[in-house]
């Protein structure tokens, strides 16, 4: 109880509510109290104090801490043509949306699979309904693409896609009418790419799986000869992705924190241990902090809400099945001494990634992108939309809807106009191949009940 007071949440019944709230708030107290004193005369005493106040917390969240939502949030509203899709991106430029996607291989009924195809680039307008408007305004050439990311630097727009199969990962920059090939960099099985600053460094860490290598890269230069150079090279066996997390230090700044996840190793099979890095006093590198047990984790995503630090791996299979459970881990403590302590373990099947995403209500949720079996050849999938509460004491998450998808391997979460949308990475189906096209649903906004108090 201790821990979540430091972080700003408190157990007592009447923080933060109004005077309104305080009035309720007081009522569910004192009847939860007078339960309680009514259950010391019995032999469950303890037990009766525990389950009242569980149930006054229960009910004060109830009434103020959560908004109810639609028991069927998420609805379909575009499918878009992609091949064998690994990843989105959305981004904004000069006040327009966009969103590029990586297709990893093209293939259908009759036509062998192809690593070489292209992934794209879509301008997107929001419609009424609500609904997006989708139009391809580029193309990129890629070699089983297993990703994709932006990012802005001295006010100029980049995208990076790592390329598994193609020996490369290619960065563009924006030239005012399209994405132009400024710099590849090489790579060995890349199996995503993270953009993320060292002050005010621009960095590009790319998990290269095949060498075991989270190859870190800094921009250097100036417009137009900037480029991208070796910054640092981390140990990183079996490294599937990669992200980056700011947690609390024990003298009151930040500490950058540095999250691999582990897929599979020659010395520990599927049983992996995927580490955590810290970035060093002088800012000058990551070094190993400490480890979390994975079964074949294929990605790492991570969110920062209400004082508190999420990690979530998505644990795709073992030797003998991709039914596994899949953990979300919350960081305790403060920096150096703090440590990633398991909060849930969720069931997944062939979990390829997920992602930790916001509405404009200030909701939060967790898609995981169930991609099915390789080994079986079986991809019609249910995947998995939890509602994270930042606020729980216990398990934060709960499943709110399964989505029907093909191959799922990873989700993007992204709001425009203030509708937020879930867009799929859909690899591939049972018979019809990688060039199945990829859905995006809407969320739907919450049904308030504040005005019936």
């Amino acid at each position: 109880e201790n821990q979540y007071q430091q972080k700003g949440l408190s157990t007592c019944p009447c923080h933060e509510v109004s005077m309104i709230g305080s009035y309720l708030a007081w009522n569910l107290y004192t009847s939860a109290h007078c339960l309680s004193q009514t259950c010391q005369w019995s032999s469950t005493a303890k037990t009766g104090r525990m389950t009242a106040r569980a149930l006054m917390l229960t009910l004060l969240a109830s009434c103020f801490f959560t908004t109810p939502s639609s028991d069927v949030p998420f609805t379909e509203i575009a499918k878009v043509q992609t091949r064998g899709a690994a990843g989105w991106v959305h981004f904004r430029m000069a006040e327009n949306d966009y969103l590029a996607v990586a297709n990893f291989f093209t293939s259908s009924p009759g036509r062998q699979p192809d690593m070489q195809t292209h992934s794209a680039l879509y301008s997107v307008r929001l419609k009424s309904g609500p609904s997006l408007q989708l139009n391809e305004i580029q193309r990129f050439d890629t070699v089983g693409a297993h990703g994709v990311d932006h990012f802005v630097h001295d006010g100029r727009d980049y995208i990076a896609i790592p390329n598994y199969y193609g020996g490369n990962s290619v960065i563009y920059r924006w030239n005012g009418s399209k994405f132009q090939e400024f710099q590849r960099i090489k790579s060995d099985g890349a199996g995503s790419i993270e953009a993320f600053k060292i002050g005010t460094q621009q960095m590009l860490g790319i998990a290269e799986f095949n060498v075991g290598i989270a190859a870190i890269y800094v921009l250097s230069g100036t417009y137009p000869e900037e480029r991208f150079t070796l910054w640092q090279q981390v140990s990183a066996p079996g490294i599937g992705a990669m992200t980056t997390l700011e947690v609390d230090r024990d003298d009151g700044g930040q500490q950058l924190l540095l999250l691999a996840a582990s897929y599979v190793t020659r010395e520990m099979g599927w049983r992996t241990q995927s580490p955590v890095f810290a970035l060093n006093a002088a800012s000058t590198a990551f070094e190993p902090h400490h480890e979390l047990s994975t079964v074949g984790a294929h990605d790492v995503e991570v969110m920062t809400t209400g004082m508190r630090q999420f990690a979530f791996f998505s644990n795709d299979k073992d030797d003998h099945s991709t039914l596994q459970k899949s953990e979300l881990f919350e960081w305790v403590g403060g920096f150096p001494g703090g440590r990633f302590e398991s909060r849930q373990r969720v069931k997944t099947d062939g979990a390829h990634a997920a992602e930790f995403f916001s509405d404009s209500y200030g909701r939060h949720f967790l898609a995981i992108a169930n991609l099915g079996d390789r080994k079986t050849n079986k991809y019609r999938r249910k995947s998995l939309v939890f509602e994270l509460d930042h606020r729980a004491i216990g398990k934060p998450l709960k499943l709110r809807q399964t989505l029907p998808t093909l191959g799922a391997t990873d989700f993007l979460g992204f709001t425009i106009g203030g509708v937020t949308f879930l867009a799929v990475s859909n690899e591939q189906d049972d018979e019809l191949g990688a060039d199945v096209g990829s859905s995006i649903w809407s969320l739907q906004p919450p049904e308030s009940n504040h005005s019936e108090l």
